[in-house]
């Protein structure tokens, strides 16, 4: 936190707010403590150009004793804020906006909340995302094109062909393997896996870091499926552990090209310090619940064990063998599921349900996955919505209820957001 200091004038703003953008903030909070005219605080938000909190603080809770015209001017904070929100909106600038007594506990946490959601929107601007292999063909609710990311302020993604992971493949050490796999057999059981697998997968989970790092992604999606990926013997290697050491390390990156879960998952990420790679795969109407599962990502950090599984992929060969995949157990409580979608005239749209992940799991499945019960019932009714949204067939998983935070990300990014509630709206 950065100390902008007293603010009285154009000209102070102006100090203050270009003082503190030179040292490249995310989020700018304002607290107008009088009738201030509304260039001042106006001023300081264009100047600094990021987004903007205000908080209307107040010092007393309730009518004063010789409340007077002097403490009337000294207490005049509700005139300043609405001066200021006005002369914002006007000029099309979001903001978040939180009104309390400056000793409130509740109204604290608020603001906290609101200056965290207005750093995670910002750091979204500098975001770099990559592609790593090919979208599959055909999967038209993955896509999202750059001129989207474009449109809506973000940059653009990296594009990178599976040639660039075969050399990175083929470069990795015998040493740096070696390394891998010891640390895999003493942070996960792996005694259904051979050697041959582990070392496979191992290469695989340095070749992707290395073109991670060497590119300086902060996350996206692959596509092991890709023509010269897990058919091919310069590879021959399913990515699912790869990506969810990644994914565990802070830069997830989702499945079969999913550029949209991807961003889910950053912003999950961010917000939550977890993201799980999932989908919605089976509807159990006797208790109104819904299996989440994939085809053996994992984020470690929501784990439940100690010591989580690496078992034999079962959905797809690989020319190299069987290849290690996460049969991954989440941990139980207050869960929110993300998803993100382009709309017509390159708006994007975010949908989240807020929920509970139960304390039990498809055991027979052999890959991650959890049981998820929506806030909204019955299930049907709630995955209905889910679709009407807008929702592609991947998501994002994160621990805590978050729709707060999302919707105000949202709001600062000017992106759609709809929650899965009793009524939702349709695209």
């Amino acid at each position: 936190m950065i100390d902008g200091g007293l603010v009285d004038s154009v000209s102070t703003a102006r100090e203050s707010a270009g003082r503190l953008a030179a040292q490249n903030i995310d989020v700018l909070l304002l607290i107008p403590m009088m009738a201030v005219k509304a260039d001042v605080g106006v001023e300081s938000s264009r100047i600094a150009n990021v987004p903007l909190v205000i908080w209307n603080a107040h010092e007393s809770v309730s009518l004063p004793p010789g409340y007077d015209a002097a403490a009337l001017v000294s207490h005049s904070g509700n005139v300043g804020t609405l001066a200021l929100t006005n002369a914002l909106l006007r000029e099309g600038r979001r903001f978040l906006l939180t009104t309390g007594h400056w000793q409130d506990s509740g109204v604290r946490v608020q603001i906290v909340q609101q200056l965290r959601s207005a750093a995670i929107a910002t750091s979204l601007d500098r975001l770099q995302l990559g592609i790593i292999g090919e979208p599959f063909e055909g999967m038209l609710d993955i896509r999202l094109d750059d001129d989207v990311l474009l449109s809506n302020g973000l940059n653009g993604s990296t594009s990178i062909p599976v040639t660039v992971i075969q050399k990175a493949f083929a470069e990795v050490s015998d040493g740096a393997i070696s390394q891998e796999v010891s640390c895999m057999k003493r942070t996960f059981s792996s005694e259904r896996l051979t050697e041959d697998a582990l070392l496979a997968s191992a290469r695989l989970a340095l070749a992707l870091e290395s073109v991670v790092v060497s590119n300086q992604l902060d996350g996206g999606a692959v596509n092991c499926h890709s023509a010269g990926w897990r058919e091919d013997p310069k590879l021959g290697v399913l990515g699912c552990y790869a990506v969810s050491r990644l994914t565990s390390r802070g830069v997830p990156f989702a499945c079969t090209g999913d550029l949209c879960t991807g961003l889910a998952m950053v912003i999950a990420e961010r917000l939550s310090g977890t993201a799980f790679y999932c989908e919605i795969d089976l509807l159990d109407y006797a208790s109104d619940e819904a299996l989440l599962s994939n085809s053996g990502e994992m984020d470690y950090r929501y784990s439940a064990v100690d010591r989580e599984e690496l078992v034999p992929h079962f959905f797809y060969c690989a020319t190299a063998g069987v290849s290690a995949v996460s049969s991954g157990t989440l941990k139980s409580g207050p869960a929110t599921l993300l998803a993100l979608t382009p709309l017509p005239g390159k708006r994007i749209r975010l949908i989240a349900a807020a929920g509970q992940v139960l304390d039990r799991k498809a055991k027979d499945l052999k890959v991650s996955n959890c049981v998820f019960k929506f806030d909204v019932a019955p299930i049907n009714s709630a995955f209905e919505q889910w679709c009407l949204a807008g929702a592609n067939h991947h998501a994002a998983l994160m621990e805590g209820h978050h729709l707060g935070a999302l919707r105000q990300i949202a709001e600062l990014r000017e992106w759609e957001f709809v929650p899965v509630e009793q009524k939702c709206g349709t695209v």
